[in-house]
């Protein structure tokens, strides 16, 4: 599996948030129009890393917003530099598998990925211990939320949630 960097500024706008009481991330997307053609007809899928989701629209191929459960009251919490990135799309090239909607399939190599929250701000890493920011991209590709992609593989994830506690 591979992916694609678009360059442009159609990343996908809305409200990130994290909901305490659930241990959840949920996205509220700002258009349903937009949400609509960029997610196509066919369903969504998703990928993981551990149990964070990024929706993807199955026709468009396209990662679209994180959610799902995602506790992180005993992370770690550093110092983490968050890097210059640029608005735009990713697209999903599964390298001979189809997506199917309603199906997960693992980010590769995620499942040994931290998570440190960041002590002075609000941006969540989940990534390699170490945060590296050589040679990549780094991608918004919905509102708080950028993925980190080098020579085609996704190399980290960061996101920006608004905190709600219920």
């Amino acid at each position: 599996m591979k992916f694609i960097f678009s360059e442009n500024d159609e990343f996908l706008c809305g409200d990130l948030v994290y909901r305490e009481s659930e241990y959840s991330i949920d996205f509220t997307c700002s258009s349903s129009k937009q949400l609509e053609f960029k997610t196509g007809d066919q369903g969504c899928m998703s990928l993981t890393a551990g149990t964070l989701q990024l929706e993807v629209g199955v026709e468009s191929r396209e990662i679209l917003y994180p959610w799902g459960f995602f506790p992180i009251m005993n992370i770690e919490a550093r110092a983490i530099d968050v890097p210059i990135s640029k608005g735009g799309s990713i697209i999903v090239d599964p390298e001979g598998f189809d997506l199917i909607e309603g199906v997960s399939w693992d980010i590769p190599g995620s499942n040994s990925w931290k998570i440190i929250r960041e002590q002075d701000g609000g941006w969540i890493y989940i990534g390699p211990d170490k945060v590296l920011f050589d040679k990549g991209s780094y991608v918004e590709f919905a509102s708080g939320a950028i993925i980190g992609l080098k020579d085609g593989d996704i190399s980290c994830i960061f996101i920006r949630p608004r905190f709600i506690r219920e």
